[in-house]
């Protein structure tokens, strides 16, 4: 039943509802809706009964928008900026205004907002999850030279090459960079990769890394690490935590996808090996069967953090989420839309801003959604192969 129904149902009997005025003041006529409903005055009938179903209309939609979705204008930015603090960006659309706030309370529809899922999945809005990474416990001190072999590998890595295999600075299958360390594995030859550490101190460390695999493998184990300390040859034993004196390695299993995975691990420095120097050994499986490569890049060891962190690796010249995404130093929010065909902040050089220059939209996001007391930073690595 319409407000103008309503409103001659209870108007006074002796009241002439024929005339011009009643009908403009009141209306007498069904109403005709304009959709989408924006003002009162997209209701075509009297002026009283015209707020009447403004009000009503309004009220219908409000309740019954389940999804954000349904809601567009000066409504979806009330809602937006409730929820979020998010304030639309002069000439950004609803649709993008949308995937910010989806990006924030939807996740994915993840329940938990205490895992590192819970970031990749805020993140996949933005970036695409093929060409992001969130890893925990993160090196602020990295205590290798050269990590991504960059600089001068064939001096900062001593390669140990005996047999047919190679280990070659690759220049097209890199992760970070312009260069990775390629482990050219062919069956029943020994290969090894390394660099020593000096003066290590003591407490927990990390020691991570990525990986590629490719090539005919007939095992599972195509790589190995040890870590070896120079007082008395002991190993690091990865799965005790300790050192003893028997060989022992971190075995590295294939990757099952194609692309770099993250490695990760922890390291004990007792009290009494503050001081020594310790050298990272990259090893193949002797006696492996097949001809194969490992890729490896962007090697890192250093003391842990005495808090909890997280970061989230972004590589350059992967597809990005549902929407790009363009991103300029300062304080104000990018600019989101569909004409970028990568994500173009990548041009601009903000990585030293992590320390409290500038701040980019990412790192804003993460703050928003890491859980409170966990130390966080969103890194950016360019490589130009995918």
């Amino acid at each position: 039943m319409s407000q103008i129904t309503d409103l001659n149902k209870y108007m006074p009997t002796d009241l002439d509802k024929t005339t011009i005025e009643y009908t403009a003041i009141f209306g007498n006529e069904v109403f005709t809706p304009v959709d989408p409903i924006d003002e009162s005055a997209d209701f075509n009938c009297g002026a009283v009964a015209n707020e009447l179903e403004y009000v009503k209309g309004f009220i219908d939609y409000i309740t019954r928008s389940g999804i954000i979705d349904e809601f567009y204008g000066e409504y979806l930015d009330r809602v937006v900026y409730y929820f979020t603090g998010i304030r639309r960006i002069p000439g950004e659309d609803d649709a993008y205004l949308r995937i910010r706030f989806k990006s924030l309370i939807h996740r994915r529809y993840n329940p938990s907002w205490i895992t590192k899922w819970m970031i990749r999945d805020v993140f996949s809005y933005f970036v695409s999850e093929e060409g992001m990474y969130v890893i925990e416990n993160y090196i602020e001190t990295n205590l290798i030279t050269d990590p991504s072999f960059e600089l001068n590998p064939a001096l900062n890595w001593t390669k140990y090459e005996p047999g047919s295999a190679t280990i070659i600075w690759n220049t097209s299958e890199m992760f970070d960079g312009g260069k990775c360390a390629e482990m050219a594995m062919v069956s029943g030859s020994l290969l090894s990769l390394s660099q020593t550490v000096s003066s290590i101190v003591e407490g927990m460390h990390v020691l991570s890394f990525y990986t590629k695999y490719d090539g005919t493998f007939g095992g599972t184990i195509p790589l190995q690490v040890a870590l070896q300390r120079s007082s008395d040859s002991y190993y690091y034993n990865f799965t005790t935590q300790e050192w003893q004196s028997a060989t022992s390695y971190w075995l590295i299993a294939k990757n099952e996808s194609t692309r770099y995975e993250p490695q990760q691990a922890f390291v004990d420095i007792p009290l009494g090996m503050a001081g020594q120097d310790v050298t990272l050994f990259f090893h193949n499986v002797p006696g492996a069967p097949g001809s194969y490569s490992v890729y490896i890049d962007l090697v890192e060891f250093g003391s842990i953090l005495p808090n909890p962190s997280v970061e989230v690796v972004i590589v350059g010249g992967i597809s990005t989420g549902e929407e790009y995404i363009s991103i300029a130093e300062g304080t104000v929010d990018p600019i989101v839309g569909l004409d970028y065909d990568i994500a173009s902040y990548l041009g601009h050089d903000f990585l030293s801003g992590f320390s409290g220059g500038s701040i980019t939209y990412f790192d804003e996001l993460l703050q928003m959604v890491k859980p409170a007391g966990v130390q966080s930073r969103v890194r950016v690595v360019e490589r130009s192969v995918v």
